[in-house]
């Protein structure tokens, strides 16, 4: 059997300057041999674009299409500028219809469902236990644990106010206000647990270089008004970090990281335990001390073998 092709070129061209949304242009469409006119190029790629849009799955496409501010090239890269949403739908979403396909939008949804049908309060690793469970479940079906981790931790950073990353992307200002407290705890702290999920969910809808740097950004702003650095929260932020990386860098990782998650019964099992010595009143540092407390985070990350590099 012979597979049907058509040897079809199409140039494009990216202005900058030109209006929101028209930034690109088709020039010169050809078909084999044959190069139609720019008019006559254009015209087909409207009529295709136009047909593209009909479609009921392009509408999450064209929502997030309204929040690209620009195009541009630089070194033969195409930079997207793109801002995240102010309010509406969250970060999460916009996110999910900007980059993923249908199928991987779907795994999300799934796992947003299954974590609706799990206690809403309680310890953080009886949450993620019964999520990654879920995720093993689900792998072996797919064949996919990778993609099956980036959904399950993408819902989790979702419920617990995937909103709230709009503003740690958008502003330097808006992560120190407004968080959705979540019910979820570790070692009794409601903060850890949000701290480790929206790190995770930076890590996925950006990288871990920005997620580190927010959460720094935190503690400094918190130095700022008057309040101290706080070892448990650069712990829990580097951790989430963490679990994002090893969740998703292989398949043998995702499902060493899924067995590990299904077993995990106490806190010990997802975030080390920085001991008495850094209790509340005495977790209190400063701005000359990010260096060492960094080295001692890293040191507890990697006695857990979820959080080991």
């Amino acid at each position: 059997a012979k597979d049907d092709w058509i040897n079809i070129n199409w140039k494009l061209s990216i202005n900058n300057s030109a209006k929101q949304g028209q930034w690109i242009a088709v020039r010169g469409l050809s078909i084999g041999s044959l190069t139609l006119s720019d008019s006559t190029s254009q015209k087909i790629a409207d009529f295709i674009l136009h047909t593209a849009l009909q479609q009921p799955q392009s509408k999450q496409l064209v929502e997030a299409w309204k929040n690209i501010q620009g195009l541009r090239l630089a070194n033969s890269h195409l930079i997207v500028d793109y801002t995240f949403p102010a309010n509406g739908n969250s970060v999460i979403s916009s996110y999910q219809a900007l980059v993923l396909s249908q199928d991987e939008q779907q795994r999300i949804v799934s796992y947003s469902r299954k974590i609706q049908k799990l206690p809403a309060n309680g310890p953080l690793v009886h949450l993620l236990g019964s999520l990654f469970q879920y995720a093993s479940e689900r792998s072996t079906q797919s064949g996919d644990p990778v993609a099956e981790n980036r959904a399950a931790l993408l819902a989790l950073a979702k419920n617990f106010g995937g909103d709230q990353l709009t503003s740690m992307l958008n502003s330097t200002q808006g992560n120190k206000q407004g968080l959705v407290s979540k019910p979820y705890t570790v070692y009794g702290r409601r903060d850890l647990a949000q701290h480790m999920i929206l790190s995770a969910g930076l890590t996925l809808i950006a990288d871990e270089g920005l997620a580190d740097l927010i959460g720094l950004d935190k503690e400094i702003s918190d130095l700022n008004v008057g309040k101290t650095i706080s070892a448990w929260d650069l712990l829990a932020d580097k951790a989430g970090i963490r679990l994002a990386q090893n969740a998703t860098k292989s398949a043998k990782s995702a499902r060493l990281l899924q067995t590990s998650l299904s077993q995990a019964q106490r806190d010990s099992h997802i975030l080390p335990d920085l001991g008495a010595g850094f209790s509340y009143s005495e977790d209190r540092f400063n701005a000359d001390d990010i260096g060492e407390l960094t080295v001692l985070v890293e040191l507890y990350l990697d006695q857990l073998e979820i959080l080991r590099k």
